[in-house]
């Protein structure tokens, strides 16, 4: 494994450290919100939860698909967005989960549209500025 991706085991389960500064808090909340996330739907058990969300854990986690990876899908915003940008849109789109649920809004619409939002102006700023 390369340096920072090392696996520990926490818990009984698998986590792997990343150079990410997002940490996940294993709240489940975005395991819970996959029913609108196309690269998912074969993973929805009927109601929008992952079918390989276990006690908060993905029992499938050295083997999640790339969405589901941070650090996997910066790669390929890695020419368009700073790593410190996108650690915060990963920020707030956890922090707007929990709002949300918290507020009982549609977390999956909201956060999605929202998260999308900032990252096509981010993406748009980058653009008209090269």
């Amino acid at each position: 494994m390369k340096p920072g991706k090392e696996s520990k085991r926490q818990n009984g389960a698998k986590t792997s450290t990343s150079n990410m500064a997002f940490t996940c808090d294993k709240c489940g909340l975005c395991c819970r919100r996959i029913k609108d996330i196309p690269q998912l739907e074969a993973f929805d058990r009927g109601d929008g939860v992952c079918i390989h969300l276990k006690d908060n854990l993905c029992d499938i986690y050295e083997h999640r698909p790339e969405i589901c990876d941070t650090e996997r899908m910066y790669r390929y915003l890695a020419s368009s967005i700073s790593r410190e940008d996108y650690e915060k849109l990963l920020t707030d789109s956890c922090r707007c989960l929990k709002e949300n649920l918290a507020n009982s809004e549609d977390i999956t619409e909201k956060t999605s549209r929202e998260f999308r939002d900032k990252l096509r102006k981010k993406l748009d700023g980058i653009s008209a500025n090269t």
